[in-house]
């Protein structure tokens, strides 16, 4: 049995102008795509429930704050303890059945850090294996004091995400663990999410897996000028070079 996997978010509404929503929407795709049961976590006030992919259940519990960018280190207000506490509570309420958690930004932005300190009490009695998404360019080994330097430490059973080679480094100074354990995963999009595309294309898409190869090419021609005029065997050339190196291609 598959696991079941949840994305925590602090969306109150589906719009694309927001990249990161985009960013999800195409990771819960996937999700549903190859058999998991996803959960889409929001805010009590989320409205947009028609927007989210088709086989996502969505959990509107993610209490909401009146929330403080505690991006420069300043004095935590009075509410800070009692908001993570009964963000602490409504996580774990709602996260029982829960096999991974995937949040974004969550314990790394300073308006989140009510968040932050929610996650971390929950992790350190939780089964869940927690992936921890950063989006923004990490600053690097910060000696913070409480609560701030919760933003720069990895919860317990948890795993650092980031998305792209460039600042790996970094990331792995900001949490003080070494580069090897911060995971990159690049940000991909399913063009089907973004493009008008024809029923006919999707079934395509399905049916040869196209979006499954490491390098797909389309490529159009005329059957009388394949050769002479196309240079189709130039192109099964380069494509079956790229096989040998053991990546998977597609000619279409």
């Amino acid at each position: 049995m598959k696991k079941k996997i949840g994305i925590m978010t602090s969306f109150y509404e589906w719009n694309h102008s927001y990249s990161l929503c985009s960013v999800v929407e195409s990771q819960l795709v996937a999700l549903v795509k190859n058999g998991y049961e996803a959960v889409l976590y929001v805010h009590d006030n989320f409205k947009d429930d028609t927007l989210v992919p088709k086989g996502v259940e969505i959990r509107k519990i993610v209490p909401r704050f009146t929330l403080v960018d505690y991006s420069g280190f300043q004095e935590p207000t009075e509410q800070l303890q009692e908001e993570a506490e009964t963000a602490y509570k409504a996580f774990k309420e709602h996260s029982q059945d829960i096999d991974v958690m995937i949040e974004h930004d969550m314990i790394f932005q300073g308006w989140f850090l009510p968040y932050c300190l929610a996650i971390h009490k929950l992790a350190q009695e939780s089964k869940i294996k927690w992936y921890h998404w950063i989006h923004s360019v990490p600053s690097g080994f910060t000696d913070a004091k409480y609560p701030h330097n919760m933003r720069f430490v990895l919860p317990e059973n948890s795993k650092l995400v980031y998305l792209n080679n460039y600042h790996l480094v970094r990331a792995a100074e900001t949490y003080q663990i070494f580069p090897k354990d911060v995971k990159v995963v690049y940000n991909a999009l399913d063009p089907r999410l973004f493009l008008n595309l024809h029923p006919l294309l999707h079934s395509l898409i399905d049916k040869y897996g196209l979006l499954e190869a490491d390098f797909i090419q389309i490529y159009p021609l005329s059957t009388p000028r394949m050769v002479a005029g196309k240079g189709l065997n130039t192109v099964i050339d380069i494509m079956g070079k790229l096989k040998k190196q053991g990546r998977s291609v597609k000619l279409v």
